[in-house]
């Protein structure tokens, strides 16, 4: 349980809107298009293969990214792309809301690169933990620029290690969706559950 960000692919159709494909599929999900709309769409649907429980299933979203409990990446979704609103439904994403928040990210990973670390220690039950996080001077443009943020099972709200490796994975993935997703051809769809 907690904080699960993804960013999916479909496929553009004529004459069907995202609102439309994502009313399909749901519809899917559900088992509940007929025969004759499930052949018309097929060109469309995407076959996703679920290693861990060994089934595949038909759908008209493909995971391109996952994130979990980056609720600072989360956060620029719903200030971003979502006008505030933080309801885990489908948001489309443009090219240029990449563009805008690899900079940011960027950004803020180099403020964070090569700053010295502290130890905080901190009691959970009968152990003792230990992490490396940087000092509030360090990671002043990450609180300004991607700042944490609580809620309900969104995990850490540190400026620690695993922030900044998790915005250079970011990074990386952000670059790839930029020079290989077709945007003309297909909706990138922000979403989120907890």
């Amino acid at each position: 349980m907690g904080l699960d960000m993804f960013l999916y692919k479909a496929k553009k159709q004529n004459n069907k809107t995202l609102k439309n494909i994502i009313d399909l599929n749901e519809r899917i999900n559900n088992g509940e298009l007929t025969e004759k709309e499930r052949e018309e769409m097929i060109p469309f649907i995407f076959h996703i293969e679920v290693k861990e429980i060994n089934y595949s299933y038909d759908s008209f979203f493909k995971e391109v990214m996952y994130w979990r409990k980056a609720n600072y990446i989360h956060n620029w979704f719903v200030e971003n792309i979502q006008n505030g609103n933080d309801d885990c439904n489908y948001y489309e994403v443009k090219d240029y809301d990449i563009e805008d928040l690899l900079n940011t990210c960027e950004k803020v990973y180099e403020s964070l690169k090569d700053k010295e670390t502290i130890t905080k220690t901190e009691k959970y039950g009968n152990e003792i933990c230990s992490k490396q996080i940087y000092t509030e001077n360090d990671s002043k443009l990450a609180r300004e620029l991607l700042p944490t943020v609580e809620g309900f099972f969104f995990g850490e709200t540190d400026y620690d290690e695993y922030y900044f490796e998790v915005l250079g994975e970011t990074i990386e993935k952000l670059k790839d969706i930029l020079k290989n997703f077709d945007f003309d051809n297909n909706y990138l769809i922000y979403s989120s559950s907890w």
